[in-house]
């Protein structure tokens, strides 16, 4: 069994010591991210890319503060319509899963659909379920 690197005393002393290849783990991620981040304000602002094309992260974050109360209300729409959906989703597939599990026949003559539905890649469905069910969250 090993123990966490948090939990590991060195020489006597009660606190724990964080070892330099561990420490690595939290330092760099977070230094690529951030290098990135970079590179690309530095990159827009030399070569002069347009806006419209490629916008600076600092322009991003300026106009996220500007829109925050219209990027909030559609959040929270977003956000109701995907847990309603993944509700209606967990609703209908525990009815089906039951059936299927307590009727053979049921389950021979839903499982083919089933493994249809997911073989055809969802961007090629999307479409149909907007013909089918249409825009906002009732039908």
């Amino acid at each position: 069994m090993t123990i966490p690197f948090y939990l590991k005393q060195g020489g006597g002393s009660t606190i724990a010591r964080i070892d330099a290849g561990r420490l690595i783990w939290y330092v760099i991620p977070p230094g690529i991210i951030i290098s990135v981040f970079l590179i690309w304000e530095i990159m827009v602002r030399v070569f002069d890319v347009p806006v419209w094309l490629l916008p600076a992260p600092s322009d991003i974050i300026v106009e996220g503060k500007e829109n925050y109360s219209l990027l909030w209300d559609h959040t929270y729409v977003t956000l109701k319509e995907v847990v309603f959906g993944f509700l209606v989703a967990l609703a209908v597939s525990l009815v089906l899963a039951f059936c299927m599990v307590f009727s053979r026949a049921i389950e021979r003559t839903v499982y083919p659909f089933v493994v249809g539905s997911q073989t055809v890649p969802i961007i090629a469905i999307a479409p149909l379920l907007l013909i089918w069910v249409g825009y906002g969250i009732a039908p």
